[in-house]
């Protein structure tokens, strides 16, 4: 779409006893989420061959309509009718999103996107279906017994919205109040469930569910469910100032994905008795923009002005949404196994005194710790400023550093290297008939890791007192 779609601020109309404000804030929001409005004006991809649809049941033909009449109409506001009509032909057996009645504006919105998937044409397939392209969330969930190490079978899902209680976002930030956003998160969508394996002495047992992200979407919306319709000011606020400018969706979800893969803050859906109203910064005005029906304000430039009217007003956010950073995405294809299946835990023992061939049990006398980290391509930290003396290889594990807030500028990361003197900081290891490796006099016992050499680590071994011999070696 032009560089003036972006500019184009306009209400949406909500007469006397229309209750449109739940799809008024569903229509505002596609509209200044870029990928998809960008994308939905030359998206014709759609028939109406299916059983059912008509052009009366269309979300695509009603939603075009209105989003032509966004950009070109010289009204201020214009209405919802078209959309609001035929999501009451499209829903009327279940008594849902009828005209005249108020609805949920997150159900208002998973109802439009999956529709406007119902009329893509059938031999297209999903990868030209603008739903999934930008807002379609797969996950793949799998249950790895912790104490016998069965595994599931492997439990696919797809979808547009992900859900979160604000009950359990609190209980996780009462536990660690210097968590971020996305460890919070993270750990208020874990699941435990039980052994996979029906027989056994584990299978009671609890586990972990491990989910797997399987595309990177454009847009992530995060549905928010409140334990109340009413919460306090205090409550609003305590959930608002949780929220930062970017995250960083590897820290939600174990993903292939190796690199950074930053979302921003775009906007939010916010409810209080029965109003919603929508808040979306706008990058031309740069200011924080409401949108309140046929009524478009301007709140101010800072997050803590949007934060006081959420307070005053008692808004309390139903919906957030994440634009993916345009230029931070590669495509990874996942490969995925079939799990094997064990009955019995096995373990096996490695023997530190008996030299091996092998890799995981190789001699370097040019380190200092018995297990090491196999050196691993660094990413930056979006959440901080890089430091090369302190990079790590990435972990699953969210960080709990604290990201920086709405209002704050983004900060551009270059990828990392490592030092020059980082890489090569051993001595010339000498000839193998020169140096002598002395087991240590204190070990008595043969030792042994239960379980083996973990995944990514080596086994290395330092032999006492061997600056003596590089001494010598050298001639010193």
């Amino acid at each position: 779409m032009s560089r003036s779609a972006e500019r184009v601020e306009k209400g949406l109309a909500n007469g006397f006893g229309q209750n449109n404000c739940f799809l008024n804030v569903v229509i505002q929001s596609l509209w200044h989420l870029a990928p998809f409005r960008d994308k939905f004006r030359s998206w014709e991809t759609h028939t109406h061959d299916q059983a059912g649809i008509t052009e009366e049941k269309c979300v695509h033909c009603s939603l075009k309509q209105i989003m032509v009449h966004y950009e070109n109409s010289e009204s201020p506001y214009i209405p919802p009718t078209s959309l609001r009509l035929t999501l009451h032909n499209l829903f009327e057996n279940e008594s849902r999103f009828q005209m005249g009645d108020l609805d949920d504006a997150a159900e208002a919105l998973e109802a439009v996107l999956e529709n406007l998937h119902s009329v893509v044409n059938t031999e297209d397939g999903e990868e030209n279906c603008i739903s999934h392209i930008v807002f379609g969330i797969d996950l793949m969930k799998q249950v790895t017994c912790s104490f016998c190490h069965s595994t599931s079978e492997p439990e696919t899902s797809r979808h547009f919205i992900e859900y979160v209680y604000v009950s359990t976002l609190r209980e996780k930030h009462a536990q660690n109040p210097k968590a971020a956003f996305e460890t919070l998160l993270r750990a208020s969508g874990q699941e435990i469930k039980s052994c996979p394996q029906d027989e056994g002495a584990c299978k009671d047992k609890k586990s972990l569910v491990s989910r797997y992200l399987l595309n990177l979407p454009e847009v992530f919306a995060l549905g928010l469910v409140w334990p109340t319709t009413n919460p306090t000011p205090q409550e609003i606020m305590s959930l608002l100032t949780l929220i930062r400018s970017v995250i960083d969706i590897r820290n939600i979800f174990t993903t292939v994905q190796k690199e950074p893969a930053p979302y921003r803050f775009r906007g939010m859906i916010c409810f209080y008795g029965k109003h919603y109203d929508a808040y979306f910064y706008s990058d031309f005005r740069r200011q924080w923009l409401v949108f309140d029906d046929a009524t478009v304000k301007c709140v101010g430039d800072q997050w803590e002005h949007v934060l006081a009217r959420c307070k005053l007003g008692h808004f309390h956010p139903s919906v957030i949404f994440y634009e993916r950073i345009p230029g931070t995405y590669k495509p990874a294809k996942p490969v995925f196994t079939k799990p094997k299946p064990k009955t019995k835990p096995s373990y096996s023992s490695m023997d530190l005194l008996t030299p091996h061939d092998s890799p995981t049990n190789t001699m370097e006398p040019a380190t200092d710790k018995v297990l090491e980290p196999l050196r691993q391509h660094s990413v930056p930290d979006l959440l901080s400023s890089p430091n090369p003396e302190t990079m790590v290889p990435h972990s699953p594990t969210p960080s709990p550093l604290l990201s920086p807030t709405p209002i704050q500028q983004q900060r551009q990361h270059e990828p990392h290297q490592f030092p020059a003197q980082q890489v090569q900081q051993h001595h010339p290891p000498p000839p193998p008939q020169e140096v002598h490796y002395p087991y240590p006099p204190t070990i008595t016992n043969r030792r042994f890791i239960i379980g083996g050499i973990p995944s990514g680590y080596k086994l290395v071994y330092t032999a006492p007192n061997l600056q003596s011999n590089y001494s010598s070696f050298n001639g010193h």
